[in-house]
């Protein structure tokens, strides 16, 4: 997801500024701690951390806003600020820790004023895909200590 060459938004599929999203299925589960925010894609091993800003971003966006209105939530925020905030939405959307809106889903109302004190950040983590997958009630082997699953090849974007 990118500004376009005219100043417009150009998304993944074309689908703009005003696009809404929600919430991610249930496989993935999310912690917030003082300063950070973990996410984990259950399916895949994967886990995300997110500085304030960036987590400010996911729970809007599992809200139900689109990123226009979440830029617009941001417009106090320094110009650097808001420039990354469509890369982490980009970004968001293709590890599928948002997914679009239904059809005929109710729009939130105004997304409250938000002044990121900095960029937002998300980092993603692949070093723990294997302790993830573990079931250690139903993976054992004969001698009852858990047994890795191998785990579906999934590329770090």
């Amino acid at each position: 997801m990118a500004l376009g060459d005219e100043g417009g938004f150009v998304g993944e599929q074309g689908d703009g500024l005003g696009a809404r999203y929600r919430g991610p299925d249930p496989g993935v589960v999310s912690q917030e701690f003082e300063d950070e925010t973990i996410v984990i894609r259950l399916d895949t091993g994967m886990y995300y951390s997110f500085n304030p800003a960036a987590a400010a971003v996911w729970r809007l966006a599992c809200a139900g806003h689109a990123l226009a209105d979440v830029i617009h939530a941001c417009r106090g925020s320094a110009a650097a600020v808001n420039g990354n905030i469509a890369d982490v939405w980009g970004r968001l959307v293709r590890a599928e820790l948002i997914r679009p809106a239904l059809p005929g889903a109710d729009v939130p109302a105004e997304a409250p004023a938000l002044t990121l004190k900095s960029p937002p950040r998300m980092t993603e983590y692949a070093d723990m895909q294997e302790l993830f997958a573990l079931d250690p009630v139903h993976d054992v082997d004969e001698s009852g200590w858990p047994s890795t699953q191998p785990l579906p090849a999934t590329p770090v974007k």
